[in-house]
């Protein structure tokens, strides 16, 4: 039985104008504290974060962040952020941008070509304590000869270092690296440390995640291109060489791919389409893409547009959310199914006021409970779970545990 999903709405806030699937991210503090970053196109972005408001009361602070270097008619393409250091509030912020001609300049008869910018906002000295508009002044500005797409960041396990991945209208992804000495980003070549993504043919990426193995001595890429190819690729880390390439054509663009693990810690990769139905893949180290299993009523709802893999029931299991052009968040579980094996089902569902285009679960609110945020195309929406059915599901748990 589908049943809606145990939340409402908490807050709310609109944007002055739509974000995209790449325009939410998130600042984890070292406190265990939580905010969110969202851009909206018309060059603003804004920080979410619940302050104390006295008591056990809280209050919402939403605030416009003044990033520099975003020139005036510009538009924002996507925003990430991380934290460089495992001690202290050290981020960096990357926002790329792009400045179209003023039409009215062009149709004058002068010919004049978009401008692209990938911004990285740090305090590149290290600071006693963590002030986000100081971050937003510090920019290091990079001009790109592409358009942008998926920004991404992940991390080196051999130096534990943090880079950022660029996927771009020139068919290729970029990798950019600190340079610590002088204060700046550089494009570095893939081949050595990325030599899967180095020679990529499909075209345009438009979502890649990257994930190690247990061990760290595998490394599975997941590329999802807007032709509809997805390519996944699984890496010996100590030699740099490509032990298995996998690749499925669903025939139109993908939005996003995912890997996560399950109880048994193998890895999987949830894939959503806006054309097809969406689908897990389990085991892909072990099996690659031969173990599907399709996520029922996925393709009803318009395009699916992004997916979320969380622990929503709180159970110790993720399950995992897909969110959809129409309306729908999706939540689906991995359950005993027919014949002893186990399956995807749809297990709940919610509806929002319009289309979906990025969820984040994570706790804003400082109490040890996560709060569902969904970015739509009119503003963001922070939803709580309903007190009385976590106090049921609980007990639940508990009754469960006794009988033990």
């Amino acid at each position: 039985m589908v049943s809606a999903l145990n939340v409402s709405d908490a807050h709310y806030f609109a944007l002055p104008s739509q974000g995209n699937v790449y325009t939410l991210t998130k600042l984890g503090m070292t406190n265990g504290t939580n905010k969110l970053l969202v851009a909206s196109l018309k060059r603003k972005v804004f920080s979410f974060e619940y302050g104390d408001a006295g008591g056990d009361r809280k209050q919402t602070l939403v605030k416009e962040v003044p990033f520099t270097y975003i020139p005036s008619g510009a538009e924002i393409i996507a925003i990430d952020a991380f934290n460089k250091s495992k001690t202290a509030d050290d981020f960096v912020v990357g926002i790329t941008i792009a400045k179209h001609p003023d039409p009215r300049v062009t149709n004058a008869g002068n010919k004049q070509m978009s401008e692209m910018y990938f911004n990285i906002y740090s305090e590149w000295e290290p600071s006693s304590q963590f002030n986000l508009e100081n971050v937003a002044q510090n920019c290091f500005s990079l001009e790109l000869t592409f358009t942008p797409y998926h920004l991404y960041h992940t991390f080196l396990p051999s130096s534990k270092e943090i880079v950022w991945l660029l996927s771009g209208s020139d068919d290729k992804i970029h990798l950019y690296r600190e340079d610590k000495m002088n204060h700046c980003y550089q494009e570095t070549p893939l081949d050595e440390l990325f030599p899967e993504l180095a020679e990529l043919s499909a075209g345009i990426v438009m979502w890649m995640d990257v994930r190690y193995s247990m061990e760290q001595d595998r490394r599975i890429s997941a590329v999802a291109f807007e032709n509809g190819y997805l390519q996944l690729f699984v890496v010996d880390v100590a030699s740099g060489t490509i032990i298995a390439t996998h690749t499925k054509n669903y025939g139109g663009p993908l939005s996003s791919v995912k890997l996560f693990t399950l109880d048994d810690e193998s890895l999987n990769l949830v894939v959503t389409s806006t054309l097809t139905p969406s689908a897990i893949y389990m085991n892909v180290i072990q099996e690659g893409l031969e173990n599907f299993h399709g996520l029922v009523d996925s393709g009803k709802y318009d395009c699916a547009m992004c997916s979320l893999v969380a622990d929503f029931d709180m159970d110790g299991s993720p399950e995992i959310m897909i969110g959809t052009y129409g309306q729908e968040i999706l939540l689906y579980k991995y359950v005993d199914g027919a014949n002893s094996s186990k399956e995807w089902i749809l297990k709940g569902q919610s509806t929002l006021s319009n289309p979906i285009y990025s969820l984040l679960y994570l706790d804003l609110t400082s109490d040890g409970m996560n709060e569902l945020v969904a970015l739509t195309l009119k503003g963001v929406h922070i939803m709580q779970h309903n007190i009385d059915e976590i106090v049921q599901l609980l007990e639940h748990r508990l009754k469960l545990y006794a009988d033990l």
